[in-house]
């Protein structure tokens, strides 16, 4: 797989680290926010192949950036992370534009890597890892 640039919007700083060093070592060129309005800024200037995006974000929750990006004509692929995952939401955020939606829980790491890896070889389907 070629080397895809890649956005982090995570709050937590532990795990957007661990998902930070995660891609570099698939050789991923990788750019990490801890929120979504730095997020929105710095999606204005670059282009990503793929966004991963917490659900819960201080200030702004994960499904408006969604929503912000889409209305900016962003179409990199999107993944949202969540640990807060009702059906009702997993889908309102698949009909906003995520591509996928992976729950955040033990295997956490495994599926968030193993859809990363399917989202950016595959065509536009949506996808749920939970």
């Amino acid at each position: 797989m070629r080397k895809r640039r890649i956005l982090i919007v995570e709050d937590n700083d532990t795990l957007r680290e661990s998902l930070r060093r995660l891609f570099a070592r698939e050789g991923h060129e990788l750019v990490t926010t801890n929120g979504a309005e730095e997020g929105l800024g710095i999606v204005l200037g670059h282009l990503f192949d793929l966004i991963l995006v917490d659900l819960r974000l201080p200030r702004a929750h994960g499904d408006r950036f969604i929503e912000q990006v889409r209305s900016l004509g962003c179409r990199s692929e999107i993944v949202m992370m969540t640990g807060y995952g009702s059906e009702e939401t997993l889908a309102a955020v698949r009909e906003m534009g995520a591509r996928a939606v992976v729950t955040k829980d033990g295997e956490f790491h495994q599926k968030i890597l193993e859809t990363v890896r399917s989202v950016l070889l595959t065509p536009n389907q949506a996808e749920t890892a939970q």
